[in-house]
C-alpha cells in the first residue's frame, strides 16, 4: 500500500468521525419520579383555589379555563425563558444542537377529602431543538420534554407562601 492511500484514508476516517461527532442525535428525554400531589390539611378548598389563581397569575401562568366545581384549571402553552430549561428534561441535544423555545401548559387539580385538600400539579413541556453553527435552524419543532419535579415544587411553595399572607 502506498503511503497516499493510506493518508487518504485516515483523513476520511477523521473526517467521517468530525461529521458524526458535530452532528450527533442526542438522546431521548427521561421521564423523573415526581412528587405533584401536595396535601394541605386545616386549609379550605377556596383558598387553595384562590391561592393557586394568584400564584400561576402572577408567575405568568394564568389559567385560561377553569371550572372551581370540577377542580381544575389549565394554563395553556406559555413560554419559559431560557434560563428556566431546568424545569424540563428534554434529553441531550447533540453537539451543535440546542434547545430552545421551551413552553409549559400547567393544569391543576384540587380535590377534598377528609378534611383535606390536594393540589395535583399537572405539567407538560415541549421545546425546539436546534442547529447550531451558520444555519441557525429549527430541526424538531415542540419536543416533548419531561419535567424535572422544579416547577411543581416551586407553585407548591408559593401557593403556602400565599396562604401564609406572604
Amino acid at each position: 500500500m502506498n503511503l497516499s492511500l493510506i493518508l487518504k484514508r485516515c483523513r476520511e476516517t477523521v473526517l467521517t468521525a468530525l461529521v458524526v461527532g458535530v452532528t450527533g442525535c442526542g438522546s431521548a428525554p427521561v421521564q423523573h419520579d415526581i412528587n405533584n400531589n401536595f396535601d394541605f390539611p386545616r386549609t379550605t378548598y377556596e383558598d387553595i383555589w384562590n391561592a393557586t389563581v394568584a400564584v400561576l397569575s402572577s408567575a405568568n401562568l394564568a389559567p385560561e379555563s377553569m371550572d372551581r366545581e370540577a377542580g381544575v384549571m389549565s394554563s395553556g402553552w406559555t413560554g419559559l425563558p431560557e434560563s428556566q430549561m431546568d424545569f424540563a428534561d428534554c434529553g441531550d441535544a447533540g453537539l451543535a444542537y440546542s434547545f430552545r423555545n421551551l413552553e409549559v401548559n400547567v393544569n391543576p387539580v384540587l380535590s377534598e377529602q377528609g378534611g383535606s385538600v390536594t393540589l395535583t400539579i399537572n405539567t407538560r413541556f415541549r421545546a425546539d431543538r436546534w442547529e447550531g453553527g451558520l444555519a441557525q435552524r429549527v430541526v424538531e419543532e415542540n419536543r416533548t420534554c419531561f419535567s424535572t419535579g422544579e416547577l411543581e415544587q416551586l407553585i407548591r411553595d408559593r401557593v403556602q407562601a400565599d396562604l401564609r399572607g406572604g
